[in-house]
């Protein structure tokens, strides 16, 4: 476990799943944050706080009578959507520099 102020990140395994002779044992990345904040005025106590945890599976453990073996999972989504972003961002920078890129050659003579 690691924790960085308010962010705690570890990794935790799962109950193990028996199918056949193998044993399956994911394991995923738990990432914290918690924050807390209280006061003690003249008319009372007050209070609040809020948070958020993420849970990423990050592999699945396989053991088996032939050995133990780490198979990792892939989160395709986020490599979907990290390239779109990509796209969105290059996409109008590339379009404003080939627009000027015309609009000079027009120009020249």
């Amino acid at each position: 476990m690691r924790k960085v102020g308010p962010i705690t990140v570890e990794a935790v395994q799962g109950e193990p799943i028996v199918v056949g002779e193998k044993e399956l044992i994911p394991i995923a990345r738990v990432i914290s944050f918690v924050r807390r904040k209280g006061a003690i005025k003249k008319r009372g106590i007050a209070g609040g706080g809020g948070g958020f945890v993420l849970i990423e599976p990050t592999a699945v453990v396989e053991s088996s009578p032939q050995g133990i073996r780490r198979l990792p999972v892939r989160d395709e989504t986020r490599r979907a959507l990290a390239g779109m972003l990509a796209a969105a961002l290059i996409f109008p920078i590339a379009l404003e520099l080939a627009v000027r890129l015309i609009e000079w050659l027009r120009r020249s003579p």
